[in-house]
């Protein structure tokens, strides 16, 4: 949510923002029965309204650690962790099996268990790799949109971005403490003071 936050604040599309905010609420599950129900859009407020999508944040997320571009993995780190931790497919298969009845699948498959999970240690040392690479940028992000500094004027909004000394700690304490050192970057060149009307 930060990232997207400050990726939104960076871009300065006004129209954007103005959805955004409300939207940092989180939303509410009646927000799709409130457009078919006419009684449960009179208990709404209009903050109460639908919340960011995944998607987009995961996006913002990318952009936010990779500024100069590069392949979205981001989104599909996500997916592994959350695999990783639900009680799905993918997340229970380390104690789970489905075997075939017969070679030709015709009659269906059996589904074993085991009471033994058999963890790859390789496969946990990337799960934490990836935990602490989101974590750190979420933490990034969330320092970074903190300590943004932002004016009003009578021509809009000025974002001013954060002090460079704040940028750097940002960017070499949070951010890049979870990239391996070989592939760690300078901090990115963020653009000079935006100004959009309000």
């Amino acid at each position: 949510m930060s990232a997207l936050c400050v990726e939104t604040l960076k871009d300065c599309d006004i129209k954007a923002l103005s959805k955004l905010v409300p939207q940092t609420l989180f939303g509410t599950a009646l927000f799709n029965k409130a457009k078919r129900d006419e009684r449960v859009a009179e208990m709404l407020t209009y903050s109460e309204q639908r919340t960011i999508t995944i998607s987009h944040a995961m996006d913002a997320l990318h952009r936010f650690t990779r500024p100069g571009g590069g392949p979205n993995n981001t989104s599909i780190a996500y997916g592994l962790l959350c695999e990783a931790s639900h009680p799905n497919h993918r997340g229970t298969k380390l104690f789970v099996h489905t075997e075939n009845i017969d070679p030709a699948g015709e009659y269906g498959w059996r589904i074993t268990y085991s009471d033994i999970e058999s963890v790859p240690e390789q496969l946990t040392e990337k799960l934490v790799e990836m935990l602490i690479f989101s974590m750190s940028a979420g933490y990034g992000a969330t320092e970074l949109l903190r300590n943004m500094q932002i004016s009003d004027s009578e021509k809009g909004v000025i974002v001013h971005g954060v002090p460079p000394e704040v940028g750097n700690n940002i960017w070499f304490n949070i951010v890049q403490k979870a990239v391996p050192s070989k592939r760690r970057s300078p901090p990115p060149k963020r653009g000079s003071k935006r100004k959009r009307s309000a």
